[in-house]
């Protein structure tokens, strides 16, 4: 029971934020730690397909060798605002 509990509080409250002073946050729900990332520690950014499923997904990599994958609503809106951003921090 607490595992779908999890797993559902992670599918409601997941969000991703990117902030004005640089950082992309990725809250996965209430019971999570945010992960706060740099944007100018994002080393590359691509967008996936999960297998025989038809969902996409992004995955951000950055730091010398690390990923995180995400899964927002508008994906291509997410990784042009990603992209635009990393482009302002070089």
């Amino acid at each position: 029971m607490a595992a779908c509990v999890l797993m559902v509080d992670r599918t409601v409250n997941t969000r991703y934020v990117v902030t004005e002073d640089g950082w992309l946050v990725v809250c996965r729900g209430r019971f999570s730690r945010p992960l706060r990332l740099r944007i100018g520690d994002i080393t590359g950014i691509e967008r996936l397909r999960a297998g025989l499923f038809p969902v996409d997904y992004v995955l951000v990599r950055y730091g010398l060798d690390h990923v995180v994958s995400v899964q927002p609503a508008g994906i291509a809106a997410f990784m042009a605002e990603l992209e635009s951003r990393l482009k302002e921090c070089v």
